[in-house]
């Protein structure tokens, strides 16, 4: 019907998904208009053929997913705020999180030369989406924006390592901040599980 019109045949099931889960008050059919509105943007704005070569470095592709997902967070925002269909909110956030912090990381690790920069947008983002959590109190998206923390920062780690001589004092130092880290990184969550369960408790 749409010939090689794709972004056409994405936008159309998109508007009548979220028309439809906005009127039948559904989360899955939410879902499924989040899912095509990625689609539609992806064929919108990111040619075809990098898509068909699974090529995932190309910079639009890259810039697409973060305002995407910077957009969905704010829709989850607008939901919670406006009281519009609030419950939707988790469903926006979770898309939007993994949407924006995957983007984030292709980011960093397609653009190794400024990767302190990509380094510091994420822990910006990280630092703004964790106080959104704790003051939800939901310790899962706690632990995944965390966990997207911690990757980033091992690549950082790592990149500075391999500037560093290739000696085996740098290879010591890498095993041993993997092995403090992950050890930190699990202390550091149970303390914020603790915190958000003090908080719900008062």
């Amino acid at each position: 019907v749409f010939g090689d019109n794709y972004g056409l045949a994405t936008f159309i099931p998109m508007v009548i998904l979220f028309a439809s889960a906005y009127y039948f008050d559904h989360l899955g059919i939410l879902s499924l208009a989040i899912t095509n509105l990625g689609a539609w943007a992806d064929i919108a704005i990111t040619p075809l053929s990098v898509l068909k070569e699974g090529s995932f470095a190309d910079h639009r592709l890259i810039f697409t997913g973060i305002a995407l997902g910077a957009l969905l967070l704010a829709a989850g925002m607008l939901s919670s705020m406006r009281h519009l269909k609030s419950h939707f909110a988790p469903t926006y956030n979770n898309f939007g999180v993994h949407l924006l912090f995957i983007a984030s990381l292709a980011g960093l690790f397609t653009y190794d030369h400024y990767f302190l920069l990509w380094f510091a947008a994420i822990a910006a983002m990280a630092w703004y989406c964790v106080r959104q959590a704790m003051a939800q109190k939901s310790f899962y998206f706690v632990v995944v924006i965390m966990l997207y923390v911690y990757v980033a920062l091992g690549d950082v780690v790592v990149q500075l390592l391999v500037k560093m001589s290739g000696s085996d004092v740098v290879f010591s130092l890498g095993m041993w901040y993997f092995l403090l880290s992950a050890a930190g990184l699990a202390i550091l969550l149970v303390r914020l599980n603790r915190q958000i369960k003090s908080h719900a408790g008062i």
